[in-house]
């Protein structure tokens, strides 16, 4: 038997259910997240007392490091799909010394909620981010969601060595802010980092136009 109270109505709700014998996980919620209150969870049942057990699991402890920065229309490139604009999106290193399983969120703040998500690639030869990427240059690549946040696990491969994480809206040129989380366990010994490239390339560019004589196709 399981009993919760209705928060609407205040009423208690008890249920009869029937469940094979196996190890479950019980998770009481709010249906809207921040609401803080205290609670109490009862289960009835007509076992052996030493068969069934409630447990509280504390929460795994992580280590984690977390950049926030915004898109602006010089460094909202959207997608992969816009393959000129791409490049200008935000690039953060993240180095691998062992291998490790990590966490990465991307968070957005803001009224406004646009399509969101994350690439994780590898560095040039030279150790610098990508100009130009290609489905063979993807380690990991996040769902693009309209959500205030999307997350992903990636193995890392200290062979590797350093990634490049990648946070960027679906569709060029959509303005926000955003945070970039990234997490470990905190039993690893690993030191989670996460850093703008200090050793980027150097753009140089003119202007011009066609016209007349110069126009030649």
């Amino acid at each position: 038997t399981q009993e919760h109270l209705d928060e609407k109505t205040n009423d208690l709700v008890i249920s009869d259910i029937q469940i094979p014998i196996m190890r479950y996980t019980l998770i009481p919620c709010t249906f809207e997240p921040k609401i803080e209150r205290s609670f109490e969870f009862s289960c009835y049942y007509d076992a052996d007392p030493e068969d069934v057990k409630l447990t509280l699991i504390k929460p795994l402890s992580f280590k984690e490091v977390k950049v926030s920065g915004r898109w602006e229309m010089s460094t909202s490139g959207g997608c992969i799909n816009y393959p000129t604009t791409f490049r200008n999106n935000p690039h953060y290193y993240l180095k691998a010394t062992r291998a490790e399983t990590a966490t990465i969120v991307l968070i957005q703040h803001g009224p406004v909620m646009n399509t969101i998500g994350f690439y994780v690639t590898r560095t040039c030869e030279n150790g610098k981010r990508l100009l130009k990427i290609d489905k063979s240059h993807l380690i990991a690549k996040s769902d693009f969601v309209n959500k205030n946040y999307v997350s992903l696990s990636v193995n890392l491969e200290p062979s590797i060595g350093k990634y490049v994480v990648i946070p960027c809206t679906f569709y060029a040129r959509e303005l926000g802010a955003y945070t970039l989380v990234l997490s470990v366990p905190v039993s690893s010994p690993a030191v989670p980092s996460l850093y703008i490239p200090p050793d980027d390339w150097i753009r140089n560019s003119f202007e011009g136009e066609w016209q007349g004589e110069t126009a030649g196709g």
